[in-house]
């Protein structure tokens, strides 16, 4: 039985399973995120011939059982991608928006990166000014705000080959330490175009393009 992990987002969470390999979003817990009527969209997903639905046995972290509409993350993303933002209400609107500009993302960070790398809004993200190399010491003040990690990949391609720091409040040590290696990697859509770099030096985390001659080879 698969069990139900609920990763936090703007305030709210999305709540996931893996089964047999198939990575899995709550129905329910998402139409109760974005103000949806979670029947309707029940009954608007099954006549979708694109959409896969499935009844599955979760257990949540309190060991509690329930049976839960879950769809996969194909799904998910073109289901939000169906849903008129300005047929929501107001108050709605932008947990929506951020939802489908942001959650596959989370999604991704979660089920390739093998943890939770939390969105941007709920935890804060910070960015420094470019480094031509890395630095020995800690930055502790020279950072400046960004809005989303696709910010942050773009402030960081601005200046190719040059490092920047990157601090995001209440991330583990070992989460700095998987994000490194999902932003080297790949798994993180933000950061897969170009290619970037990434390494931990006295437990911030570091990002640059890759130089020239890296990615040619």
């Amino acid at each position: 039985m698969p069990s139900l992990v609920q990763l936090p987002f703007r305030g709210t969470a999305l709540h996931v399973a893996s089964d047999h390999q198939m990575q899995l979003v709550s129905l329910r817990h998402a139409c109760q995120a974005i103000g949806l009527e979670f029947s309707a969209q029940l009954q608007k997903l099954r006549k979708r011939n694109w959409a896969r639905v499935s009844m599955i046995d979760t257990r949540d972290s309190a060991g509690r059982r329930s049976r839960l509409a879950m769809i996969d993350r194909r799904t998910f993303t073109m289901w939000l991608a169906t849903i008129d933002t300005n047929r929501v209400n107001p108050s709605s609107k932008e947990v929506l928006q951020a939802f489908q500009l942001e959650a596959a993302n989370v999604l991704d960070a979660y089920f390739n990166g093998g943890g939770i790398l939390p969105p941007v809004n709920d935890v804060g993200i910070q960015i420094s000014e470019p480094l031509a190399t890395l630095p020995l010491k800690a930055l502790q003040d020279r950072y400046q705000p960004a809005p989303h990690w696709k910010a942050v990949a773009a402030l960081v391609a601005e200046t190719p080959g040059m490092w920047r720091a990157v601090n995001i409040e209440s991330l583990s040590p070992k989460r700095h330490i998987a994000a490194a290696k999902e932003i080297r990697n790949g798994t993180l859509a933000a950061f897969r175009n170009p290619p970037y770099d990434a390494a931990i030096v006295n437990g911030e985390l570091y990002i640059r393009t890759r130089p020239n001659a890296e990615v040619a080879a």
